[in-house]
């Protein structure tokens, strides 16, 4: 047992390789994005005096703050251990909401803790790939419904609807609404399957397409931008990066 934590202990000394901390990086800037006050800039201020309140009482406040500053400190020196202390103490406050979470949050906390449970580095990425691949190929296979491939009540007509009507201008987007509107489930759908099969093969080009998806989701305007699931699942989908691609993206950063 004591050569088993000795073992884990000098894993967790070691650095972190160029893919590990370009995801360090991004978990971080996702992080930072959880841990604003947003009820504090867009809802009441009843609310908000509320909310922030209650979550000094509960030490929220400090508890995000120690997390946001273990990841600042695992992306400057490199240390494993600073990240895993930090996506461990993220998914103790997340877990604290539930259930008022966002199945995105679950996805997060899998994840996270895939990372964190698997010591050595390679055993930790693959563990994240294999979750994120149930993960895509589970929302793929819950579209395969009546309800989503009719155009009429399908949550793609209303994305890709939407899309058109901010980025295509009259007459043009008015004459393509009605086959947008027909073909928004049936291309959503094949995306997403192709998604979850890719990943299930462990291969990186279903990151790239959910990478493509997630984009699609965030340039939909408001009511219906949802960029912060986008910037949960890209922070985490590095773990398909390959060694010789994070390095290229550190060493410009």
């Amino acid at each position: 047992r004591e050569q088993g934590g000795s073992f884990f202990a000098s894993k967790l000394r070691m650095k972190m390789s160029a893919r590990l901390e370009l995801l360090a990086a991004l978990w971080v800037v996702d992080t930072a994005w959880q841990v604003v006050p947003w009820d504090a800039v867009y809802g009441s201020a009843a609310t908000s005096r509320a909310g922030v309140l209650w979550d000094l009482a509960c030490g929220m406040r400090l508890l995000h703050a120690v997390t946001l500053c273990l990841g600042v400190l695992a992306v400057a020196t490199g240390r494993r251990a600073c990240l895993y202390a930090a996506m461990v103490l993220r998914c103790a406050w997340t877990l604290e909401r539930a259930p008022f979470l966002w199945d995105s949050d679950y996805w997060a906390v899998i994840v996270d803790l895939a990372i964190v449970s698997g010591g050595d580095e390679a055993v930790s990425l693959a563990s994240a790939r294999w979750a994120l691949a149930m993960f895509y190929a589970a929302a793929a296979f819950w579209k395969l419904n009546g309800h989503f491939v009719d155009p009429r009540g399908s949550c793609a007509t209303v994305f890709f609807e939407q899309i058109l009507a901010r980025f295509v201008p009259p007459p043009r987007g008015q004459l393509l609404a009605p086959l947008v509107a027909r073909l928004a489930p049936g291309a959503t759908l094949a995306v997403e399957l192709a998604i979850g099969a890719l990943m299930l093969a462990q291969r990186r080009e279903g990151a790239m397409l959910a990478v493509v998806l997630h984009a699609g989701i965030c340039l939909t305007p408001p009511p219906n931008d949802i960029s912060p699931f986008g910037l949960r699942c890209a922070a985490r989908l590095v773990a398909f990066a390959t060694e010789r691609g994070a390095s290229r993206v550190h060493t410009r950063r």
